[in-house]
Order: C-alpha cells, then sequence, then structure tokens
C-alpha cells in the first residue's frame, strides 16, 4: 500500500495546492521535531535546522509571527511571554522525504486520515466595532505623526470545534482553491491555512515574493463581478496600499539578493478567488551565493504585507495595541529542501486549534490615513467569510452547476452556445475546472433521438454527468398557470444568480404551491417587493405593446432562453424593474425557458 494511503500518527504536515493542478506535498515520520520557545535557544535552533538541511534532511512547519521580535535586536524586548503566547516560535519537523500527491492523491490521504465529522460553534469576534475602531483611530494617529505610512491592524475570531479537524479542512479547501494551504498535526496543535499569498518562494539562485494587498467582494452576477474587479484595479487607495508594501518587500528583498537584480515583474494584478477579488503584485530577484534559507528567515520574515511600512517601527506599534499574540497567524508555513529551495506562505486565513476543542482565526487588514475605520472592520468580516459559512446548522452543501438543454433531432442542442457561455461563467465565478472541448465532446457522445431534455451536471473536480429525459415537442399555445409565491427571495445571495443544484427553496415552494393550487409554476418576488423570476423559469410582462421582464439586479437567473429573446429583440423586449403592481397591469404574461420556449401564463386566483 502507498505510504499516502496509510493513517498516519502525529505529526506530520501537507502542504496543500488545490489551485494550480501541480498536486500537494506530504511530509510523514519525521525524524527529529525542531521546535523553539524562548530567545535563548533561537540561535542553536537556526544552527540545528541548517545541520539537518545539510544531512539531506526536509524541514516542514511554520513560523511564528512573534519570531519576528527576535530577529530585530530593537525589537527582541516586545517578545510576549511564554503564558501569552499558545505556540512556539517556530516548528518544524526533519523528514527523510517529501512525497509528491496528485490532487487526486491528496484528496484520498485527507479520506484516509478523517475519523468523522465535526462540529464549529460559537464563532465570535475577539474585538466589536467600537472597540476596534478606538484602536485603528491610534494607529491613525501615529500615521499623522509620521510614525508610519500603513499599519496592518490584525484581531483574532475565537470558536469552539468538536469532532474531526480534517473534516474541516476537507470542506474548506474544496470551497478555497488556493496554492499555498497547509495541514499542520503537531501533536499539541493542529493549524489549517487556506492562504493564497507567496511569502517567498527560492530555487536555486531565483527569489520571489508576491504580497497581496486591496481586497473586494464578488459580485452577485457576473457583470457585476466584472465591476467590482475593474474597480478594484483602478481603486486608488488598494493601488497605493499595493505599492507601499512593494517598496517595502522590494528593499527587504535587496538586502539578500544581488545588488540590481531585484525587479518588479508584476504590479496591482487582480486574482479571483471564491469570495474576493485581491490585489496582488510580483517581485523577483536572484540570491547572493552566500545566503541560506536560515538567512533568508533571518532577513526577511516577517512578510512585510502583513506588518506595514516601515516595518520595524510598525511592529512596534502593533505590539502596543494588538490585543492577542498573532501566533501562526501571520507567520508562515512551508518547505526546505535539502538543496535549499523553499516555499513558504503568508499564513493569512489560516486557523489553529488544540486538543481541547478551542480555535482561533486571525483576520486584518491594512490601514492608513485616511482609512474608515468602519469599512476595515466590515472588509475584515468580509475576509472571514470563508470560514463562517461552516457555523454549525449553517454550512452550505456542495453543489453541482446545472445547465439544462433541449435536444431535438436534425437541429441538435438549443442555445447550445448560450448553455456554454452560461456554464463557463458560473465555473469561473465559483473556481470549477472547466474545459469548454470536454464538455461539448461529453454532449454529443451521448446517443439520442426525437426530442430529449438533457440534464448536463458540472462537479467540483471538472467531471461532468448527463442524463437525459424523452419529451413532447412545446407547445407555443399552451398556457401554464401560476401562483404567487410568499417566500421572499434575498437579492444578495450568489446562488440566486448561478444554476446550481441548490434548488432547494424553489422546488419545495413550487412542490407546496402546486398541492395547494394546482399550478404548474410559482412567481417569486424579492425583499424590495420586486417581481424575480418562476422557480423554472424566467417571466416576461406585455404593457401596452412592449415586452418586459425584470432585472438581474432583483435577483434573478439570466435563463438562456432569456438571454436569447434580449439578443433577438424579440417583441422589443427590455429589463425593467417589475413588481406585483405591474403583473395585475399587465396585458399578457409569459413564462419561459429553454425546454419550453414561450409559454403563455395564466394567474390562479
Amino acid at each position: 500500500m502507498n505510504e499516502y494511503l496509510q493513517k498516519q500518527e502525529k505529526p506530520f504536515v501537507l502542504l496543500d495546492d488545490t489551485l494550480s493542478g501541480k498536486g500537494s506535498i506530504l511530509f510523514i515520520n519525521p525524524g527529529k521535531i525542531i521546535t523553539c520557545d524562548s530567545p535563548e535557544k533561537l540561535a542553536t535552533t537556526f544552527s540545528l535546522m541548517e545541520k539537518e538541511k545539510q544531512t539531506g534532511k526536509h524541514l516542514a512547519g511554520f513560523l511564528s509571527y512573534e519570531l519576528g521580535y527576535l530577529l530585530e535586536d530593537k525589537l527582541s524586548s516586545l517578545l510576549p511571554s511564554d503564558t501569552d503566547r499558545n505556540v512556539p516560535l517556530l516548528w518544524f519537523g526533519s523528514f527523510e522525504k517529501a512525497i509528491t500527491l496528485s490532487p487526486a492523491e491528496a484528496h484520498k490521504f485527507l479520506a484516509k486520515q478523517r475519523s468523522g465529522d465535526y462540529s464549529l460553534t460559537n464563532l465570535k469576534p475577539s474585538m466589536d466595532e467600537q472597540s476596534y475602531c478606538t484602536a485603528i483611530h491610534k494607529v491613525q494617529d501615529y500615521i499623522a505623526a509620521g510614525d508610519t505610512y500603513q499599519v496592518n491592524y490584525t484581531f483574532k475570531h475565537h470558536f469552539d470545534i468538536s469532532g474531526d479537524p480534517i473534516a474541516l479542512f476537507q470542506e474548506l479547501r474544496q470551497r478555497q482553491n488556493v496554492s499555498n494551504g497547509a495541514y499542520i498535526e503537531t501533536g499539541h496543535h493542529t493549524i489549517l491555512s487556506l492562504s493564497p499569498e507567496i511569502f517567498l518562494s527560492t530555487q536555486g539562485i531565483e527569489a520571489r515574493t508576491r504580497p497581496m494587498k486591496g481586497t473586494v467582494q464578488r459580485g452577485k452576477n457576473p457583470k457585476e463581478d466584472n465591476e467590482n474587479k475593474v474597480w478594484l484595479t483602478k481603486d486608488e487607495k488598494s493601488r497605493a496600499e499595493n505599492l507601499m508594501i512593494v517598496d517595502l518587500l522590494r528593499n527587504d528583498m535587496g538586502r539578500v539578493c544581488e545588488v540590481g537584480s531585484v525587479k518588479v515583474t508584476e504590479l496591482f494584478t487582480v486574482e479571483t478567488y471564491r469570495s474576493l477579488h485581491q490585489m496582488t503584485s510580483n517581485i523577483i530577484g536572484k540570491l547572493r551565493p552566500e545566503i541560506s534559507p536560515v538567512d533568508l528567515i533571518k532577513q526577511l520574515f516577517p512578510c512585510g504585507s502583513i506588518t506595514g511600512a516601515p516595518k520595524v517601527r510598525t511592529m512596534e506599534i502593533i505590539s502596543e495595541l494588538e490585543e492577542q499574540p498573532r501566533g501562526v497567524y501571520t507567520g508562515s508555513i512551508g518547505h526546505i529542501a535539502p538543496n535549499g529551495d523553499t516555499r513558504f506562505n503568508v499564513a493569512i486565513r489560516t486557523l489553529m486549534m488544540d486538543k481541547n476543542g478551542k480555535g482561533e482565526m486571525g483576520i486584518g487588514s491594512g490601514i492608513v490615513y485616511d482609512s474608515s475605520p468602519e469599512a476595515e472592520y466590515q472588509e475584515c468580516l468580509l475576509k472571514g467569510q470563508f470560514l463562517s459559512g461552516n457555523l454549525a446548522g449553517y454550512a452550505k452543501p456542495l453543489f453541482d452547476l446545472i445547465e439544462t438543454l433541449r435536444w431535438e433531432e436534425g437541429t441538435g442542442y438549443f442555445l447550445l452556445e448560450e448553455h456554454l457561455e452560461r456554464l463557463e461563467n458560473s465555473a469561473g465565478f465559483f473556481a470549477y475546472p472547466f474545459e469548454r472541448e470536454n464538455v461539448c465532446s461529453a454532449l454529443q457522445s451521448i446517443e439520442l433521438k426525437n426530442t430529449q431534455r438533457v440534464r448536463l451536471l458540472l462537479h467540483k473536480d471538472g467531471s461532468t454527468t448527463i442524463t437525459t429525459t424523452p419529451m413532447e415537442q412545446p407547445d407555443p399555445q399552451k398556457a401554464i398557470s401560476f401562483s404567487v409565491s410568499d417566500k421572499i427571495v434575498d437579492s444578495s445571495d450568489i446562488f440566486f444568480y448561478h444554476k446550481t443544484t441548490r434548488r432547494k427553496f424553489y422546488e419545495d415552494e413550487l412542490a407546496e404551491q402546486s398541492k395547494s393550487t394546482g399550478c404548474a409554476e410559482v412567481l417569486f418576488t424579492n425583499e424590495h417587493g420586486e417581481i424575480t423570476e418562476g422557480a423554472r423559469t424566467n417571466i416576461f410582462i406585455e404593457i401596452d405593446g412592449k415586452l418586459f421582464t425584470p432585472q438581474i439586479s432583483s435577483g434573478v437567473l439570466n435563463g438562456t432562453f432569456r438571454t436569447h429573446l434580449l439578443k433577438t429583440g424579440y417583441k422589443g423586449l427590455t429589463e425593467k424593474v417589475l413588481t406585483l403592481d405591474d403583473l395585475h397591469n399587465a396585458d399578457a404574461v409569459f413564462f419561459g425557458n429553454s425546454i419550453r420556449n414561450l409559454m403563455p401564463a395564466k394567474l390562479i386566483s
């Protein structure tokens, strides 16, 4: 049996990549654990790390943020006491080998380690908004006095967890595709990291850092999502913060790289993740030959993107104003290979749990002189959404993307391009792998005859499932009866804008209304009283000879048939905010989708 398929004893380290497709790296059965929890032991610990590397061992583990205080003489007195710190300053296992796992193998490894489910409860921020704003005003006083330009201020969310943390990690990694994740079992603590950010990566003499500064929430639909992305690209505050950190890290890289070799190869690139867009830049350089991995830690740690600028004075301010030590959060998790190559993340979106079921997650943002404390607090809560959706009772189940197509003999798939475009947009939004050629090939490979309803599911791993059902040709004269639901659509819920298997809200209400009224469709409205759509169709209302359909922003799935009618200008179709008054005053009402085309509709009184 492969080593990774066996149940592993603690400690072990998994450096996890669910984004690039390159796979993950597993470290098991450490020959030695290297740890440091006091200033007096640090020099000896670094020497031991160097010795283990030179004897051909792999080092994998973490650096706590507070280690940074000991790497600057001026800051060493700021190190919190042993009783205030809940994890070592650094922790590394010394391993004989690094086991590269494909994405499928990493999935199997985690499944093998899992012993059950989990429950996550009592998630609470350590600071309320008022306390946070008070601290931020003090930060801005320091900025006004010229002590600092930017401070990355953080606080924590605390929670209780019971059951198996592996189960939580499995859920988080399926929702958050990142290249710099990690799962560490030390025997005393469990650390989960879903970090998208690289602190340092070296290969031979090539060194790279990729700081992140500037975020904006994802949009509810492709149009709004693209608008948010464009806004972030042009946002002066985000660009200024990002540039400030780029300058800091460029100077830091100059301490370990050849003169003139440090270059910024990307500036203000916007990367897209599950819950937000993130502004990123890229800095490279050529290492001086005498620089070792331990030297890199001494010279560069912690990453400037999670301190602010200038680094040393800003770390003093952080020590004064933050309520708790950060621990692993905003430290770094990574690997040193025997040949000296390294890869370390910035440990953001990182959770730490102890054996008593107590957990914490750090959250922070960059503060500048004109930052709005209230807005920054909300940004911090936004960054925590990747965990808050996993609270017991609120966990969002995994889902598939759906396209339901009509196939007719002689003409093939109706509106195939529109279906593929919508599927591709949703796949991009939710970070599902999508290969158009593979999907088309799968659709064309099935044997069909007469008229068929074809249901395509795109799964989280990019695979597809296709089922077919015979159907009759649509009758354009046959009216569909409908009722109006009193269940309210939340127009801020992104799932109303994408066709997924999370359709229980619609299907349950349609079943209930059908049972009580005999209707074949049910119409919904949103929290503003605006008409949205049917459970399975879009609605079209004719008023004074003109045809209207609700705006997408009301909470509407952009149906492929709706898209087709808008593109072709059918009866001058126009998007408009519609209300129940418009419905009752309409000359005619229609429902439509790509399966049934346009159907006249009759409201059941």
